[in-house]
């Protein structure tokens, strides 16, 4: 009686274990934050120098002097970044934070790539892709704004939830305004073409709350973004700066080749953004595209993905062994 019991009950035990596919994220989260941590620790060059001193130096000051010290030891203006450092500074350790931080940024991009049905090896190898390594340990404020933008995406059904993610997104940095364009400027030019032949604008169109989110970001930080643009510009603006975005263009081409058009104006804002703002940070936003672009069409690992996969996965490396020689990957 006792073991029919056990029988009868087993399956209900079964029912609430984790399933491995349900638990994959966490294996993932968990790795993120084991293997960025580590290297956080040995990464303390280049723009970690005033990120860390940025963070370690706002503890107990108050919230105008910290945005003024913002400014000046990061010269950015974006305010949600500088609101969470703010806020966990004084209470977290900043490479147990950042930690953290890209354990959660990984744990959504791989429920997101298991919802397309990508193949968990490839999720895996991207733990020590170059591009990924650059948002774990160097690019802080860009990974936040990544982050937002992700779950911008995996909440996209529930629309007040998205646009609140998507607003954190784009003034986490405000580049991230770039990568949105390109997601949707098919429908942009679609509504903005039924307004002006038809008209109208359909209740569904993102026409209207994309636009309006993006002019007001765009207003409110209109001289972060002049100084930045008058900062390159003295450099003197370069046509290298958008080989890279041209070249994941290309390859995109090559999985649709019924769409050329669209494609196109799908990179246009990356590559007119490298050539204005240098490729260093908007090279990362116009591989991202790549990749969702081709996992859109198939979630097969098709011959582009092999090759960049291989090739950023030894620049990944390149990168961590130079991390810990000289304290920072570049």
């Amino acid at each position: 009686m006792l073991e029919e019991q056990d029988n009868h009950i087993m399956p209900k035990r079964i029912s609430f274990i984790i399933s491995k596919s349900k638990f994959y994220p966490y294996i993932i989260s968990v790795l993120t934050i084991t293997i960025s941590y580590y290297f956080s620790l040995h990464y303390v060059g280049g723009d970690q120098l005033h990120y860390t001193r940025f963070y370690n130096d706002i503890r107990g000051v108050n919230i105008f002097t910290a945005f003024i010290m913002y400014r000046n030891y990061l010269g950015a203006s974006e305010p949600i970044y500088f609101i969470i450092i703010y806020l966990v500074s004084s209470f977290v350790e900043k490479n147990i934070f950042m930690a953290l931080i890209n354990g959660v940024f990984m744990f959504f991009v791989t429920k997101l790539l298991m919802l397309l049905r990508i193949n968990k090896f490839f999720i895996l190898t991207l733990l020590f892709n170059f591009y990924f390594l650059v948002l774990f340990l160097a690019a802080e404020r860009l990974k936040f704004s990544l982050l937002f933008f992700v779950l911008f995406i995996y909440y996209i059904q529930k629309k007040k939830t998205s646009f609140l993610f998507l607003i954190l997104s784009i003034l986490s940095h405000v580049q991230t305004i770039l990568l949105l364009l390109s997601v949707y400027i098919n429908k942009l030019v679609n509504s903005i073409a039924n307004i002006f032949i038809h008209l109208k604008i359909k209740k569904s169109s993102y026409i209207v709350p994309i636009l309006i989110i993006s002019l007001i970001v765009l207003y409110i930080l209109k001289d972060h973004i002049v100084r930045k643009i008058a900062s390159y510009s003295g450099y003197g603006f370069n046509i290298h700066n958008i080989v890279k975005p041209v070249i994941f263009m290309l390859f995109t081409f090559f999985i649709y080749k019924k769409k050329l058009l669209k494609i196109f104006l799908m990179f246009l804002p990356m590559i007119v953004g490298s050539y204005f703002f240098g490729e260093t940070r908007i090279v990362i936003l116009a591989y991202f595209l790549f990749l969702f672009l081709s996992f859109k069409e198939s979630s097969k690992i098709n011959i582009f993905i092999f090759i960049t996969s291989i090739y950023f996965i030894y620049k990944g490396v390149v990168f961590l062994k130079d991390v810990i020689l000289y304290g920072t990957g570049f």
